[in-house]
């Protein structure tokens, strides 16, 4: 007699004869279950989110500090007022907001987030180096890296959103 498979995804559990000491007991681990397309599926999911989970975290963490010390780079390196750097930083948070909504306008009639995901990143890192190169080429490249990572970087969380709730069932 068969038991029912464990709600684990690729473990596969049953109960035979007792065999010499044993009990019968037989598991095997990492074959899906009958060939089941619905625990292929929530493998993928699971990797999906996993993958998802770290880029959330690289993506926060590249936020947080651009967001965290662009005014006090502005001033202190650049050699802008407080004020001007306020309102690169506020720039950025204004190109955040109107991007979340375009990026995910446009990803949510896209079959995978995939590429979207990437070229966020691959921007929001072109434009630390613009804020970066600030310093020495002028006070320019700042706005205009406040302003490109607002609309890519800072947006992502919209795209990722999109992709937990368009990839995974109802509870």
């Amino acid at each position: 007699a068969g038991v029912p498979p464990h709600p684990m995804p690729g473990v596969r559990a049953s109960v035979g004869e007792p065999v010499g000491g044993d009990r019968g007991v037989r598991a095997s681990v990492g074959e899906p279950v009958g060939g089941d397309r619905g625990v292929r599926a929530s493998v993928a999911r699971d990797r999906m989110v996993v993958r998802l989970t770290a880029y959330a975290f690289l993506m926060g963490f590249g936020s947080a500090a651009v967001t965290t010390y662009l005014v006090l780079f502005g001033v202190e390196s650049v050699g802008l007022t407080e004020a001007a750097a306020g309102l690169a930083t506020a720039s950025l948070g204004l190109a955040g907001i109107v991007s979340r909504v375009a990026w995910a306008r446009r990803v949510e009639r896209m079959s995978s987030a995939a590429a979207p995901l990437a070229l966020m990143a691959l921007a929001g890192l072109v434009c630390v180096g613009l804020i970066l190169l600030a310093q020495t080429a002028g006070a320019w490249l700042l706005w205009v890296g406040a302003v490109g990572f607002g609309a890519t970087a800072s947006a992502w969380n919209a795209v990722g959103n999109l992709v937990l709730v368009r990839e995974l069932p109802l509870a």
